[in-house]
């Protein structure tokens, strides 16, 4: 599990619409990532929930890869990089809904 990251934004008006195309949104770039990076065809599941908790979102990113030839693919490394590639792109809609209060 990755370490909680403090971004210091304002997210009082993040609406729960908004957490919810947050959540679809990440999703789909997780997705993405995985289809386009994969070496071989996989299985893969992808969880993603949004929450606000008093004045903090929690993202919670849960991506599991299932395929073959385990002995020459690392799947663990592009579920690593599936996860910053979203948790990036979620940083940068988060400053760009933070900027719009």
């Amino acid at each position: 599990m990755g370490k909680p990251r403090e971004l210091n934004l304002k997210i009082s008006e993040i609406t729960p619409e908004v957490m919810e195309e947050l959540a679809s949104l990440a999703e789909e770039k997780i997705s993405s990532f995985l289809n386009e990076n994969l070496p071989f065809k996989g299985d893969f599941s992808i969880i993603v929930s949004v929450e606000k908790a008093n004045d903090s979102l929690n993202i919670v990113l849960d991506v599991g890869v299932r395929g073959g030839f385990k002995d020459m693919v690392d799947y663990n490394e592009y579920i690593e990089k599936a996860i910053q590639y979203a948790r990036k792109f979620l940083e940068e809609k988060l400053r760009e809904y933070s900027s719009g209060e």
